[in-house]
């Protein structure tokens, strides 16, 4: 009993019950404060994550947007997706890119803007100074992608594909100088960054680059010298030589036939043969055919008419050459 006594403690109930008013009083004080501090957290939590999946749906929305922009192949519909979803992933910096490959496409082929490969029509084409524009297009759409991606790792690779399209949008547009500095740039990339296949592919760029430099320049139609102008007796061949295209008269001498000619419309003035009876290289006294006559009214000679050296006949064979001294003023009647 003793034992038990020396255990118990006067007054332990109101100590108790003191702790409990200390609680009380703290969470008078305090509780509110906690209250709110859980609220906030708790609604941080809540718009945090309603943010992600706002931020996910646009994300989502906008390369559905790309890709049926993609599908229409216009730039102007991509363009607009990049400048309306621009910090969206890359939508911004895909949009770009794809604009400029249409409009290098459309400029190296020299038609409009989405037209398809294969199935064009004669309206779709363009002329060169407006290929020219295109060009330039492509390449204002390829330096801005270029500057926004050069100095991002996460976005390297786009601006490698830059790069390269600046190089062939300048090479286009005949600025040979700025194409190869934008492969030189390509291939410093790459070799930084250990991308062999790339680098090589670049050098093998480059060498075609320095090839086109050392091409002369094609001239225009525009500043090809004047045609040499036609001969009295026909156009002229591809030896300089009058070939004649008709009837010629003649008054006398000698002249090498070509059996293949057409027979044409006689003609005062102009002997008549029958080509089917004269063979290759047959010399014929023209002097001799019916309803040869002086040519002007005048006994003179006139110039004898030969096949020119090196000419077709229908076959596509060589015209023979008149056998030496059968054809002019002197020549002997055979």
């Amino acid at each position: 009993m003793d034992d038990r006594r020396e255990g118990v403690q006067i007054g332990a109930g109101l100590q108790e019950s003191r702790l409990n008013q200390d609680l009380i009083d703290f969470l008078k004080k305090w509780g509110p404060r906690m209250l709110w501090g859980v609220l906030i957290v708790v609604a941080g939590y809540l718009a945090f994550d309603w943010w992600q999946r706002q931020r996910v749906k646009t994300l989502d929305e906008g390369f559905t947007k790309f890709n049926a922009a993609v599908e229409s192949r216009s730039p102007e519909v991509l363009l607009r997706v990049a400048s309306d979803y621009r910090g969206q992933g890359s939508v911004w910096e895909l949009a770009t890119k794809e604009a400029a490959r249409i409009y290098l496409a459309s400029a190296q082929m020299e038609v409009k803007p989405g037209t398809p490969v294969m199935g064009g029509k004669p309206e779709d084409r363009i002329t060169a100074e407006q290929a020219k524009e295109l060009y330039q297009k492509a390449r204002g759409l390829m330096s801005d992608l270029l500057a926004t991606t050069k100095d991002r790792k996460d976005l390297r690779s786009f601006a490698q594909e830059a790069r390269w399209g600046i190089a062939t949008a300048s090479i286009g547009l005949g600025d040979v100088a700025a194409a190869e500095q934008q492969v030189k740039d390509y291939v410093a990339e790459a070799e930084r960054d250990g991308l062999k296949l790339q680098a090589e592919a670049g050098r093998n760029r480059l060498k075609l680059i320095q090839e086109v430099r050392e091409l002369k320049p094609l001239v225009s139609k525009a500043d090809l010298p004047a045609a040499a102008p036609t001969g009295p007796t026909g156009q002229t061949g591809a030896t300089g030589a009058a070939v004649p295209t008709g009837p010629q008269p003649i008054a006398s001498g000698t002249m090498t036939v070509d059996p293949t000619a057409k027979p044409v419309e006689a003609k005062p003035g102009v002997p008549i043969i029958d080509m089917s009876k004269v063979k290759p290289g047959q010399v014929i006294d023209v002097s001799k055919l019916p309803g040869a006559q002086p040519v002007g009214g005048t006994s003179s000679p006139a110039t004898p008419i030969t096949a020119p050296t090196g000419g077709t006949g229908a076959t596509g064979a060589p015209a023979p050459a008149p056998a030496p001294g059968t054809t002019g003023p002197d020549a002997k009647p055979q």
